[in-house]
């Protein structure tokens, strides 16, 4: 199971911000298999990390990056500056926020190959254009559970590999019932989701605790 740091480490204590290089480079630190980050796209045609659409009622679509950096009060950092980065087999899933950020995104992911991605967005076929455009993984996000699964499958763009729920909607018959994917939970809070091959987490030293005691326990041998 890969757990992944929602937005970075610590700054849901307070002592970082959110999806800044600080926050990432904790969470490696921490011994996290990798991050879940946010993009937007700016009015000067940069990649921000930033979950909220807007500032003070300013959509970040229409705010230049030094502005969005002024009305933060801190530094937002750009895509480029997390891939220069990164460690080669630390993970990186990059949510796409809006519709517009997908050429863009494109192009930098592009330019910087031999990194551990996996796209994700709640709109699909913008997922599925990068990872075709850069030839990585991606996954669809789910914040609703199928009622009928042939339909749901029909819907999914071609070569989805990764499917990416809250974890309120999840539960373990849909591994099974489609296992022709990966699944990933968020969400999940302090609990240990069963059968899943990722966790996206604000809690990871749970999670990287629960990994550590199942790979121990995988590992135990019983001789007779």
């Amino acid at each position: 199971m890969v757990v992944l740091a929602h937005r970075g480490a610590g700054w849901h204590e307070g002592k970082l911000r959110e999806n800044t290089l600080d926050a990432f480079k904790l969470a490696h630190k921490m011994k996290a298999d990798g991050i879940e980050t946010d993009i937007r796209i700016t009015k000067d045609n940069k990649l921000v990390l930033y979950h909220g659409k807007s500032i003070d009622g300013r959509a970040i679509e229409d705010m230049k990056h030094n502005e969005i950096c002024d009305a933060a009060g801190y530094k937002v950092t750009l895509l480029e500056e997390l891939l220069n980065w990164a460690p080669k087999k630390f993970m990186l899933n990059i949510e796409i926020k809006h519709k517009n950020a997908i050429c863009k995104a494109a192009e930098v992911i592009k330019a910087f190959k031999g990194k551990r991605y996996l796209v994700t967005s709640f709109w699909h076929s913008a997922a599925a254009h990068v990872a075709k455009v850069c030839d990585i993984e991606y996954g669809v996000l789910m914040s609703c559970r199928p009622i009928f699964i042939k339909p749901f499958l029909q819907l999914l763009p071609v070569h989805t590999n990764h499917i990416v729920w809250d974890y309120n909607v999840y539960d373990y018959e849909l591994t099974s019932t489609l296992a022709n994917f990966q699944h990933i939970v968020y969400n999940a809070g302090d609990e240990e989701p069963e059968k899943v091959d990722g966790v996206i987490s604000d809690n990871i030293d749970i999670h990287l605790n629960q990994k550590r005691t199942y790979k121990r326990y995988r590992s135990k041998k019983v001789y007779k």
